[in-house]
């Protein structure tokens, strides 16, 4: 009786496994496909679009496949496969499926069978002409809303298997990737177009302020601005202020006619746009950009922020008093102001006219000119790593999110097996290949989930934590790989409670702690230092060790995911061999971090260690 339950139990074993392979045959035979597809991408989004939709179709085995995306109110298939040649593919979006399947509310895929029957084979044109018997679309979506759907349509009954439904599901979050590259370089584009004009308009400047231009340096472009200001304008000295958001609220980034020592002390003293804003308001504009405050109007400007030049009181009153003012602002390109020049001491003695302050408004408009394009140029580059980033990770979240839950399935089907052929298995040789095989399905699990997690982009929950019981509660589940470790707590002053999702914190601790585990167990003498304090805006955790340290050119990638430095990349021997990594811990400990607006830094040495900090916004 036992042999034959045996038996049976071997046999459908034997079953089971040859199912999980040919799924696991046509899963691979499909991802190449998908893998395949994503290299042959070009810079041509809208070609990669129709690549994608051309694939969904041939591997669904459809009639026909479409990608319609709503744009400015009608539906335009930016993907074809298999259409007719008489096919529109622009078109009013009202009574179309596609359209229902952007308006739906979830995000699931819409399966519809017998479309002869239903309302669309009199409001969707394209049911009765072209025969269609089933419709299958799925929304694709960009920052969480739905914008375009991706269907297959057949001219038979069809049903699909959890398989198909993945693989749409796949295709169609590709899409939103492109989508969103697309974005970025439409973006991007115009960018440059902005970046460009900026350039032209500089060109129109006069000579002096073209070889300004040349200068790299910054403060040398805004010394010598100010150099030239006091030797070929009116005025014997300028102050050159820009705006910030923080106190002091200006930075004085050129100067001249000024002592260092004075410049130094008016830094200290607070001005933000809107003082200047009231002061432009009561004083008298005079061309474009400037406006005299007279000596009899001192009483609305602050004090302690301002330089009175010395000399005679003048006799006329078309004069220049001593205590005269003189502001000229700088403009972005939508008219606010982003700064200031403050002048006085005129050379001629007499009051500012339009002719006299021209050149004054020339330079002004070079420097508001220098400003707005390095910003357009830092957000030009932002972008573009942006796009890159996008590219990588996105396709990475794609096919992680989409291959996990099959791959895991099919791997829980070989874990199964084995370990029921380790129950009866009495041959040694095979018995330590059967481990073998568990070994490894157990950390290609763990690698999936790594994936896995690192591709979902959930919102961090919002709940108070006192982020030392935090420490402490990861510390004791720690505490058996910590035992034979010297574990140093620095709880500086008492630290404020921080809104924070509990579990993100929790497995930042755990993977910060864990790698200081791994990175002193090959010392005798082993130490992990955490740190907790605050400063003005943020909660500041430091978490050192003594261990074997980061080499230089490593630091740079260990955030990137899929990175790591142990297991069979463990070239130099730095870790003990049962240690392996999954590439993706500091990775999602990076995410989680930046999630939370913080941020997060690492220095180390190679064989004296490595110290990881992270700053958290206080509430």
């Amino acid at each position: 009786m036992t042999e034959k339950f045996l038996q049976k139990k071997i046999e459908k074993a034997e079953l089971e496994q040859k199912v999980a392979v040919d799924a696991l045959k046509k899963s691979e035979e499909r991802l190449a496909r998908v893998s395949e597809c994503f290299i042959n991408f070009t810079p041509n989004i809208l070609k990669n679009i129709n690549q994608l939709t051309s694939l969904c179709g041939e591997l669904l085995g459809a009639t026909c496949a479409l990608y319609n995306r709503l744009d400015q109110g009608l539906l335009c298939s930016w993907g074809q496969w298999n259409t007719p040649p008489d096919y529109n593919p622009i078109y009013k979006p009202e009574g179309r499926i596609c359209y229902d399947v952007i308006n739906s509310t979830g995000n699931s895929t819409l399966l519809i069978n017998d479309l002869q029957q239903s309302k669309y084979a009199e409001t969707d044109p394209n049911v009765v002409p072209f025969k269609l018997k089933t419709y299958m679309g799925k929304p694709v979506q960009f920052n969480n809303k739905p914008i375009g759907s991706l269907c297959v349509a057949f001219q038979k009954d069809f049903t699909p298997s959890p398989a198909d439904l993945k693989l749409i599901e796949i295709i169609a979050s590709a899409i939103g990737v492109e989508e969103k590259k697309k974005y970025a370089e439409d973006a991007l584009k115009e960018n440059k177009k902005k970046l460009a004009t900026y350039s032209k308009q500089t060109e129109q400047l006069s000579l002096a302020a073209a070889a300004m231009l040349s200068m790299k340096d910054e403060q040398t472009i805004f010394k010598n601005i100010s150099k030239a200001i006091v030797k070929y304008s009116d005025f014997g000295r300028v102050m050159i202020s820009l705006f910030k958001d923080k106190p002091p609220f200006r930075d004085i980034i050129g100067f001249g006619g000024v002592d260092k020592k004075t410049i130094d002390k008016l830094r200290q003293v607070e001005l933000p746009d809107s003082w200047y804003d009231e002061v432009f308001k009561q004083g008298e504009k005079i061309g474009r950009l400037s406006y005299y405050i007279p000596h009899t109007m001192k009483n609305i400007l602050n004090q302690k922020a301002t330089i009175y030049g010395k000399g005679a009181v003048p006799k006329s009153k078309n004069c220049w008093h001593p205590e005269d003012n003189l502001f000229v602002r700088m403009n972005n390109q939508n008219g606010d102001l982003i700064g200031v020049f403050s002048v006085d001491e005129s050379k001629s003695g007499l009051k500012p006219s339009a002719d006299t302050l021209r050149p004054l408004e020339i330079f002004s408009s070079l420097i508001s000119q220098i400003i707005i394009m390095k910003k357009t140029y830092q957000e030009q580059r932002k972008l573009e790593l942006q796009l890159n980033h996008t590219k990588k990770m996105e396709a990475i979240g794609a096919l992680a999110g989409g291959i996990a839950h099959d791959f895991n399935n099919i791997l829980s089907i070989i874990m199964g097996n084995t370990e029921i052929s380790l129950l009866s298995c009495q041959d040694k040789e095979i018995k330590k290949t059967l481990e073998l095989i568990l070994e490894q399905t157990l950390r290609g699990k763990d690698l999936t989930q790594n994936m896995v997690t690192f591709a979902k982009d959930h919102e961090p929950k919002q709940e108070l934590l006192k982020i030392r019981n935090q420490i402490d509660y990861v510390l004791n589940l720690l505490k058996k790989d910590l035992d034979t470790i010297e574990v140093i707590r620095e709880d500086r002053e008492k630290i404020s409670d921080i809104l924070a999702d509990p579990w993100m914190i929790e497995h930042t601790l755990i993977n910060l702690i864990q790698n200081s585990i791994h990175a002193v167990s090959k010392l005798k003498l082993k130490r992990i230092i955490i740190r907790t304090y605050s400063n003005d805006e943020n909660i500041c955790i430091e978490i050192e060790d003594n261990g074997c340290g980061i080499e230089k050119k490593h630091l740079k990638n260990i955030f990137e995911p899929s990175f790591t430095l142990k297991g069979s990349r463990d070239t130099a021997g730095q870790f003990q061999t049962n240690i392996h990594g999954t590439g993706y811990g500091l990775a999602n400990v990076k995410k989680y971090i930046e999630q939370h607006n913080g941020s997060i830094s690492v220095v180390s040495e190679p064989g004296a260690g490595t110290k990881f900090s992270i700053k958290l916004p206080q509430q």
